[in-house]
């Protein structure tokens, strides 16, 4: 996808990327460090496969239900990653996001370019939702 609308942040962990991957495809670990901090009640089903859904649920700080869904594009294991991303009222997070991981020895470094953001304040936005969705997935490495 050839666009200049894209966020792009990277983060490094201190565990190899075929862990990073299993935390990332895995249902029951990315409902523990995808849903923001103050959320409750959350859940997610994935089929992983080409072309397979996927869907992180979960309860707000006011009480509302937020959501995000999308579909596979690309699975490479344990490198890489491509999946449209779709928030559940449909605004804000349309587009494609790419995630490689590359293998450092032990550590890995986490790529990520989310394409289809038109202006710069969600682009802004969206990598600052990034910047601690990769925290959380730091700290929650810490706790498995």
């Amino acid at each position: 996808m050839a666009d200049s609308n894209f966020a792009s942040m990277t983060h490094e962990v201190f565990v190899p990327r075929e862990i990073v991957y299993d935390l990332w495809t895995t249902a029951e670990h990315l409902a523990q460090w995808y849903p923001p901090p103050s959320s409750s009640d959350a859940r997610a089903e994935v089929d992983l496969r080409r072309g397979g859904r996927f869907e992180i649920t979960w309860r707000n700080a006011a009480g509302g239900t937020e959501a995000h869904n999308g579909i596979y594009i690309e699975l490479a294991p344990p490198q890489r990653m491509v999946y449209t991303l779709v928030d559940i009222d449909g605004d804000e997070l349309p587009g494609e996001v790419r995630v490689e991981l590359e293998d450092l020895g032990g550590t890995t470094r986490i790529g990520i370019q989310h394409f289809g953001l038109t202006t710069a304040d969600a682009r802004q936005h969206r990598a600052d939702e990034w910047q601690h969705a990769l925290h959380r997935l730091t700290d929650y490495l810490s706790v498995i």
